[in-house]
C-alpha cells in the first residue's frame, strides 16, 4: 500500500461513507472506490462490507485501522530520516594506490566537493593494489581510487570509471633500450621487464604476459615486492617497468617512457562493497559521476 492509498482508506474507514470520506480528500467518490478496490485486490483481502448505501468494516479492516496509524507515523520518520542523511555529513576514508599522485579529474572533483559538502570529510590513505582490496574488505576503507583491471572481475565491488589510465613501459636514460628506436613491444623481447609480483597484483602481471604473448613472444620478469622496490630497480637502468602514466617514474629526470600501441588503454576507477551503505559512499559517488560527465 502506498501512503496515498492508506490516507484513503483511513478517511473510508473513520467515515464509513465513500462520499464523505471522497469530499475530505478532494477526490471524486468513483476515484475512491476504485482506490478502495485497488487496496482489496493488491491484498487478497475484503476491507468493506458494502449493503444499501451502508458500510461496515471487515474484521482485517478494523486491524488495519488500528495499526496503520503507526506506519503512517514511521513512514513519515523515515522519510524526514532520508531528507536530512541526504545531506551527508560524517567522513569518508579513501584508499588510493601509493607512489601515485591524484588523477587531475579526481582531484578537482574532490575539491569541488569539498566546496560542496563541507560537512563531510575525506581522509586520504595511500596502499598497495592488495592493501586497498583488504582495506575494503576490512572495512578499513570506504571508497578505493584504483586501476580498473585490479578490480571490475570482482562482484564483491561496485565502481564507476574516474579517468584514463594507460598502461606505461619506464626505462632509466642510461639504459640501452633508451637509446634506440623502439616501435612495438616485439622490440623489447630480449629485455628484462620489472613488475610488482602477484601479493600487489596478480592482474597486472597476467594482463602484461597477454600483451607480450600476442606480441609473439615469452617475456622475461622481475618480480618486486613494492612500487617503491621497482622504482629503485628501473632507476637504476637494471630493467624495463611495467607501470601506468599516472605513476611518479613518468615525471622522473632520468627515466623516459616509452610509448607503445600494442599496450592496452586503462582507467582509473572509484570502487566500493557492495555491502556498504554508508550514505555518504552514494553522496560522494554520485557527485563524482554528475560531476565527470559535466
Amino acid at each position: 500500500m502506498t501512503p496515498r492509498q492508506i490516507q484513503c482508506f483511513l478517511t473510508a474507514a473513520r467515515c464509513l461513507n465513500f462520499t464523505t470520506a471522497a469530499k475530505q480528500l478532494y477526490i471524486s467518490q468513483p476515484a475512491l472506490s476504485r482506490i478502495i478496490s485497488t487496496i482489496e485486490e493488491e491484498l487478497n483481502l475484503t476491507l468493506f462490507v458494502r449493503h444499501k448505501n451502508r458500510l461496515r468494516l471487515t474484521p482485517a479492516a478494523v486491524v488495519l485501522m488500528q495499526e496503520l496509524p503507526g506506519y503512517e507515523q514511521l513512514f513519515d520518520e523515515i522519510i524526514e530520516k532520508a531528507r536530512t542523511m541526504n545531506a551527508g555529513g560524517g567522513q569518508l576514508r579513501v584508499g588510493i594506490i601509493g607512489g601515485q599522485p591524484l588523477p587531475r579529474p579526481f582531484k578537482e572533483t574532490m575539491m569541488t566537493f569539498r566546496s560542496a559538502h563541507p560537512e563531510v570529510t575525506l581522509q586520504f590513505f595511500p596502499d598497495s593494489f592488495s592493501g586497498l582490496r583488504e582495506a575494503l574488505d576490512q572495512h578499513r576503507a570506504d571508497l578505493i581510487l584504483t586501476a580498473d583491471w585490479d578490480i571490475e572481475k570482482d562482484s564483491r565491488y561496485l565502481f564507476e570509471t574516474v579517468c584514463e589510465n594507460p598502461t606505461a613501459l619506464v626505462v632509466s636514460r642510461y639504459h640501452p633500450a633508451a637509446k634506440r628506436e623502439v616501435g612495438s613491444l616485439d622490440d623489447l623481447k630480449d629485455e628484462h621487464f620489472i613488475l610488482t609480483g602477484k601479493q600487489e597484483s596478480s592482474n597486472m602481471l597476467t594482463m602484461f604476459y597477454r600483451f607480450c604473448r600476442q606480441a609473439g613472444f615469452e617475456p622475461e620478469i622481475l618480480t618486486v615486492n613494492t612500487p617503491e622496490e621497482q622504482m629503485l630497480l628501473v632507476d637504476t637502468a637494471q630493467g624495463i617497468g611495467v607501470t601506468n602514466q599516472n605513476n611518479y617514474m613518468v615525471c622522473h629526470p632520468d627515466i623516459k617512457t616509452l610509448d607503445l600501441p600494442d599496450l592496452s588503454t586503462g582507467r582509473f576507477v572509484l570502487a566500493w562493497r557492495k555491502d556498504n551503505v554508508d550514505v555518504n559512499i552514494a553522496l560522494f559517488t554520485n557527485f563524482v559521476i554528475d560531476y565527470l560527465r559535466i
